[in-house]
């Protein structure tokens, strides 16, 4: 991975050395409730597969979906299918939520194992993807600006509209921009797009053994102008042992940012495919090479890696001996092939290489049948997807040494199962299951240059949650007993970081290292207070610090002291909270009895 290491580095003009504590504030937070009158839809695991990445992304999942663009509303979805508005107008009058919009019967029909996820990438459009591999683009109207909440959602598309195939996936992120059309299009206006983040998982064998992987998906659609349809447009891939922890993208929709607790890597299909596609630029042989191939046609060789070299084993015909081979390498170009006893050579393998490489260093060998070649790397530590551009005649063996494996597989828990063992959730985890730290990194792809360009190691900061800051998702890491809200952006003459810290909320990494059961966590849009929710009753909110007329001081040193208040809300229901969104003066809580309404207001001082 040829990117940018870079250090996250706070603003100290954010950071406040005068704090001193929290102090509970008596004061009670008005507290509303509603009752839904549905039943909630929820996803439980399969019997069969209760694999690390599915059990913590599906118990920490949250229910209740916000909207960035309207603080008063949010949204769940019934066992129905239906997608229910909550809109608080005045909180003392809170009407029942109103359904907005039904998913086909595929939802019904068919068996889930991912629950429904709703995405705004504006104002005017909705993304829904129903947890069985279709999604929606919907029309919603302006929902900043409609008061009366009677407009109809329609549907703009609808169908297997993103990743490569129709495996249900959650949505992660979901942004709108416009670009300028491309010449070839003919029309002159902006290209309308909307980039879209998914995440599934991909179980795949490997030595008798289960592994399963997050794999992030990055698609585009696009369209011309509001008359014409909304089409598919290209498509990344980009795989990791763990579910990221944040995901977003740039205003421009060339950037997409990734934190993750393990290594993210951009998936070796999609390289292969924009190799073929440069190769066709080049010399225009390449796709016929490809569609001219068999479909299982038997390989003519095999071939592995490591961090430091290639090897490639390739079968001798009959008869042939060492002196039957013809063999050539340069720095960008391997010829093999065999000569017969007329003279004439079959050649396996001709063409251009992945990437230049130390040939110098480079070497071949026979041992019995078989005709080994050892390809030095010239870039260690790089990934092949493929040894010859074009070729797809060799079968890539895994080497067993570079192998993930995954924290619990299906072969595993069976035998756990049969020893009486019965996991339910995450409660079967502890600290020590997760992976470690060390390779916690917030990663930057730019698709101009398809590749990650920038990166930054936060194995000592431990991720808190992620928010929305004036209309950007970011994400909260903890820094000492603070925690520090990032904002991620393409990178300027002014800044150089991908990353920027835009806001703090004092001491909140000490206090939720002290709590053991928060589920939730949240902040409002303007960094005024932070949210810490449990899994039950229970609601924790941190004041930011708030000029009073008489700051406090330190008797010995005389400075002035910052003292911020807390407040608990204790909600009159024992049921497990599902959902938690946090607004600029609202909070809601989600149960499967009922939505309660939290009026956030500054404590008295």
């Amino acid at each position: 991975m040829d990117a940018k290491n870079i250090n996250l580095r706070p603003d100290w003009n954010l950071l406040d050395s005068t704090f001193e504590s929290y102090k509970l504030s008596l004061q009670q937070l008005p507290v509303y409730h509603v009752n839904p009158d549905c039943e909630l839809d929820t996803v439980t695991l399969a019997n069969d597969d209760f694999s690390y990445n599915r059990t913590k992304v599906l118990s920490l999942h949250n229910y209740l979906f916000g909207d960035p663009w309207n603080e008063k509303e949010c949204y769940f979805v019934d066992k129905a299918g239906h997608i229910k508005r909550l809109s608080v107008i005045v909180e003392a009058s809170i009407g029942q939520p109103r359904s907005v919009f039904q998913l086909g019967s595929h939802f019904l029909q068919t068996e889930r194992h991912m629950p429904v996820t709703i995405s705004f990438p504006s104002a005017n459009l909705c993304l829904i993807s129903d947890g069985a591999g279709l999604v929606y683009l919907l029309d919603t109207g302006n929902r900043q600006t409609d008061t009366t909440q009677k407009t109809k959602w329609t549907i703009l598309l609808s169908g297997n509209i993103v990743g490569e195939n129709s495996e249900p996936s959650v949505l992660l992120c979901s942004r709108q921009h416009f670009e300028d059309a491309e010449p070839e299009s003919g029309d002159h206006g902006k290209k309308d797009v909307i980039d879209i983040l998914t995440l599934r998982f991909q179980d795949e064998k490997k030595d008798d053994a289960v592994i399963s992987q997050a794999v992030v998906e990055w698609t585009w659609l696009f369209r011309y102008d509001e008359k014409s349809k909304f089409e598919i447009g290209e498509h990344r891939m980009f795989k990791g042992k763990q579910a990221p922890f944040y995901a977003t993208l740039g205003e421009s929709g060339k950037e997409l940012f990734i934190g993750s607790h393990s290594p993210m890597k951009y998936a070796t299909d999609w390289e292969q495919q924009v190799l073929s596609e440069e190769m066709e630029i080049e010399n225009g042989e390449a796709a016929d090479k490809m569609d001219s191939a068999p479909e299982n046609s038997e390989s003519l060789y095999k071939w592995t890696q490591t961090d430091e070299d290639v090897t490639v084993m390739i079968p001798m015909p009959e008869g042939a001996d060492k002196t039957s081979v013809v063999y050539g390498l340069s720095k960008s170009k391997l010829t093999v092939g065999f000569k017969d006893a007329t003279g004439k050579i079959s050649y396996v393998l001709d063409g251009k290489l992945f990437v230049e490489v130390d040939h110098e260093s480079s070497n071949w060998s026979v041992e019995g049948q078989t005709l080994t070649v050892t390809i030095s790397k010239e870039l260690e530590g790089q990934n092949w997807p493929i040894v010859i551009l074009g070729d797809t005649s060799g079968q890539m063996i895994p080497n067993n040494a570079d192998q993930d494996v995954d924290m619990e597989t299906k072969d595993e828990m069976a035998d756990l199962e049969a020893r009486g063992f019965q996991p339910t959730g995450l409660d079967h985890y502890e600290d020590c299951d997760d992976l470690p730290d060390a390779d916690s990194m917030l990663y930057m792809f730019d698709a101009t240059e398809n590749k990650f360009t920038y990166e930054a190691g936060i194995a000592s900061n431990q991720w808190l949650f992620n928010c929305y800051y004036n209309h950007k998702l970011c994400t909260v890491l903890r820094h000492d007993i603070d925690a520090l809200v990032w904002e991620s952006d393409t990178p300027s003459e002014s800044c150089s970081s991908p990353w920027k810290h835009v806001a703090t909320f004092n001491a909140l990494g000490y206090v939720r290292a002290s709590k053991e059961d928060v589920k939730y966590s949240g902040c409002s849009p303007n960094a005024s207070y932070s949210a810490l929710c449990e899994s039950s009753s229970r609601v924790f909110v941190y004041h930011s610090p708030t000029t009073t007329a008489a700051p406090l001081k330190n008797r010995k040193t005389g400075k002035s002291m910052h003292v911020s208040k807390q407040q608990v809300v204790s909600l009159p229901s024992n049921e497990p909270i599902l959902g938690f969104h946090a607004s600029s003066e609202l909070m809601f809580v989600l149960t499967g009895a009922k939505i309660f309404i939290i009026k956030v207001t500054a404590p008295d001082t």
